[in-house]
């Protein structure tokens, strides 16, 4: 299955609940800035939980609506795994009235593991039979209540993982005279918008002209964000800033060279072209619903809600 773009995690949770583009629902990366709002938005900030940043109809609004009860079983990572799965399976011997139809539940593990350890390593072998085994513990539960050829489960992941060390990092500083007028989202994808927003000498065609083809050996490709491939749907939103970089797998991008030793704890990222072969991810869809042993070509994440 396919990722929208950015190959991130808050895009891709809300484009697998929405069915839209990130440049509908609004949430454009894990962090963004709202000119509108002049506010920001950020994985540790309570800001994330304002409703206002969030566009579309998510799938358990639509079950409502059409009469059904949800459940969504997402936060806080401090509930292990385990115990969200057997929350969920007692909520299925709710009594018939209480009981929702519709259920959710997120793990952010193999993630965690991915960053730290990388793709390859024989060590995210374990993090991965960890999974297995709570999926294990789903469907036991639901054979304990003979219910496990009667619901649908669909297994999906947000996004895949590739290789990347801080050592492969471009840097800004490198290319641009200056990088004190410029702030820069970093990472797998880089995002550019004026320091100060009333800065009359900014200029983002000047920026990306004075970041283009200036070395043989360039690992990122700047574009004003109206010009980034359609394929992409990347453009229609206020926020996503005027410049963006797509990067090149296994690299990122900073602003500047840091001083002095740094430490590097990561050996692998996501977030970059989602038609990436290492972007992709998983989907898996098990009941009454789903043909047997059936497998079908790739398609994008947006196509489960519809």
């Amino acid at each position: 299955m396919r990722p929208v773009y950015p190959s991130k995690t808050f895009p891709n949770l809300y484009s697998l609940a929405t069915g839209l583009y990130p440049e509908s629902h609004g949430i454009v990366g894990n962090s963004m800035y709202d000119p509108t709002f002049d506010a920001s938005f950020n994985l540790r900030s309570r800001e994330k939980l304002n409703h206002r940043w969030w566009g579309g109809q998510p799938i358990w609004i639509t079950a409502l609506k059409q009469g059904v009860k949800a459940a969504t079983f997402f936060w806080p990572v401090a509930i292990a795994v385990e115990r969200r799965i057997l929350t969920m399976l007692q909520w299925l011997h709710l009594p018939e009235g209480d009981r929702p139809y519709v259920y959710a539940m997120h793990s952010e593990q193999p993630d965690t593991y991915g960053h730290r350890m990388g793709p390859m390593g024989t060590d995210l072998n374990n993090p991965l039979r960890a999974i297995d085994r709570i999926v294990g513990q789903l469907m036991d539960g639901l054979k304990q209540m003979k219910l496990h050829r009667c619901v649908n489960i669909i297994l999906v992941g947000d996004h895949g993982m590739e290789e990347a060390h801080c050592d492969r990092t471009e840097f800004l500083s490198n290319y641009l005279t200056s990088v004190d007028d410029i702030t820069l989202i970093p990472g797998s994808l880089g995002r550019i918008r004026a320091r100060h927003p009333n800065n009359s000498r900014y200029d983002p065609k000047a920026v990306v002209a004075n970041l283009t083809c200036k070395k043989a050996e360039q690992h990122f490709k700047p574009y004003l964000k109206q010009h980034l491939p359609k394929r992409l749907h990347y453009a229609n939103n206020r926020r996503i800033e005027d410049i963006h970089l797509l990067v090149d797998r296994k690299w990122h991008i900073a602003r500047k060279v840091p001083e002095g030793r740094r430490y590097c704890g990561f050996s692998g990222d996501h977030g970059y072209d989602n038609k990436i072969n290492s972007m992709q991810t998983i989907f898996l869809g098990f009941g009454p619903l789903f043909k047997f042993k059936t497998k079908v070509p790739a398609f994008e994440n947006i196509e489960l809600y519809n």
